[in-house]
Order: structure tokens, then C-alpha cells, then sequence
């Protein structure tokens, strides 16, 4: 591929990640099957279901509880459409999908304008949890940095890591927004990407040609997996503030024209 319609991947192959990071947070609303919303096909009211599909949120993403304490205006337009869809009789996984919308759009603007501490461990831990899948799922490794759909990851991560997983998550939730904050044009994304490119190409050779290709899922998953992560790796490296701007824009789906 010539180099000028490589340049154009840069800020996608780094934005990848934030469709599966998003994905994964909430993954779990929709796979719960119906025995775990207990109640839900009884006679109870729309708000009594509302609660009853929370609980059930709650239970997989615990960072939920911390959002109904810290930013009660966006839990309550959760449950607010949670009420509207059992009032209009909307199935109870359905229900959970809609909710799964809600705090997928809430996500992805709290990262945007995350401050740089909380900014920065969601890049790390989000590296870090590639790189316990790399080692034990490197499909699914590869689905989530391609941004596909993806299964539950906590079966193949460490305890350590789905407790920091939670944390990262909670301190989000518990985070005000800053306006302060810098998040970055897909351009200055794709001028990180440019600038780390050079040694990705030198440590990973025709793979990484491949990996920047139109069409990187023909790689090995592990390997695909490992030029993703050094490339998350050699944003880090750039600094705090800078790594923490490109990490607002990258998992915050940021970086638009």
C-alpha cells in the first residue's frame, strides 16, 4: 500500500480499540440469560422491571453503582428509559440492550474528558488486559482489537486483573468531567500513529505492513495482537499529557475530523 493511503489508517487502527473497550465494559447486560432477572416475567410494574434489569446491570458492571452516586442525572435517564421500554412492553433483553446504548454513549463522552491520571490507567489497563489475552484467547485478542464483536474476557484474564478492570471503571464514574482537558483531531491521531510507525516497521517487519493493510485480520491473531499492543505501548511512551490526550481520543472514540 503506498504511503499516502497508509496514512489515513493511523488514527483507525489506533481507534479500533475503543468499539471493543466500550463492548467490553458493558458486554454483559446482553448475555445474561433470563434466569438471572429474577422476577422479570412476573406481574410487577414498569418501574419494579426498570430495577430489576439495573440490578442485573449492576450485578456485571459494577460501576454502575458508583455513576447512580457520582452523576445521578445520567442513572436516571438509564432508568428512565428502562421504565419507558417495560411501560411499552419491550423484552427484558431487549431492555438490557437499550440500557447497554445508554452507558456506551455515557462512556465514551466521560473519556473524552477524563482527567490525565484516569485517562492514562484506562490505556494501560486496556494494554495490559491485551496482553493476558494474547497469552490465553489470542482470537479473541484480535476480535477486540478490530473492533468485532466479542465475548465475556473475564473467563480469560487474571483476578488481578478483572479487579483492576473494576477499579479503572469505577474511577471513572466517580470522575467529574474536565473541560479543561485536551482530546486530539483524528489529524494529531494520525501523526502519533506516523510518528511510532517507523519502529513498529523495524521490530515487526512485512507483519506490520500486513497489520496496516486493508485487511490486518489475515495475520496470526497473536501476532495481530502484539503489533496492537506495541502500538498502544509506543503511545504511552509519549508522555503523560500527550499519551493522556491520544488515550481520551482513542478510547474515547475521539478523534474526528
Amino acid at each position: 500500500m503506498a504511503d499516502g493511503a497508509r496514512k489515513g489508517l493511523g488514527a483507525r487502527r489506533l481507534a479500533a480499540i475503543a468499539v471493543a473497550f466500550v463492548g467490553i465494559v458493558v458486554v454483559l447486560v446482553i448475555a445474561l440469560g433470563p434466569g438471572g432477572f429474577g422476577g422479570l416475567f412476573g406481574g410487577v410494574s414498569p418501574a419494579e422491571r426498570a430495577d430489576q434489569v439495573l440490578a442485573g446491570i449492576k450485578a456485571e458492571a459494577p460501576y454502575v453503582a458508583t455513576l447512580e452516586r457520582s452523576r445521578p442525572d445520567v442513572y436516571a435517564a438509564l432508568r428512565d428509559g428502562l421504565i419507558r421500554d417495560a411501560e411499552a412492553d419491550t423484552p427484558v433483553m431487549l431492555m438490557a440492550n437499550n440500557g447497554r446504548r445508554v452507558l456506551a454513549a455515557w462512556l465514551q463522552q466521560a473519556i473524552a474528558t477524563a482527567p490525565d491520571a484516569v485517562a492514562l490507567e484506562l490505556l494501560a489497563m486496556t494494554t495490559d488486559q491485551l496482553r493476558e489475552l494474547q497469552q490465553s484467547n489470542p482470537q479473541l485478542c484480535a476480535a477486540m482489537v478490530s473492533g468485532q464483536p466479542i465475548e465475556d474476557v473475564d473467563a480469560f484474564v487474571s483476578d488481578a486483573m478483572r479487579t483492576r478492570e473494576r477499579t479503572a471503571y469505577e474511577a471513572l464514574a466517580a470522575a467529574p468531567a474536565d473541560a479543561a482537558v485536551v482530546t486530539l483531531p483524528a489529524a494529531e491521531v494520525d501523526a502519533a500513529y506516523q510518528a511510532i510507525a517507523p519502529d513498529l516497521a523495524e521490530r515487526f517487519g512485512a507483519d506490520f505492513d500486513r497489520f496496516r493493510g486493508t485487511d490486518p485480520t489475515t495475520l496470526d491473531p497473536a501476532r495481530f495482537c502484539e503489533i496492537q499492543i506495541a502500538l498502544l505501548d509506543g503511545v504511552a511512551a509519549m508522555g503523560p499529557q500527550r499519551a493522556a490526550a491520544l488515550a481520551r481520543s482513542i478510547l474515547g472514540g475521539g478523534g474526528d475530523e
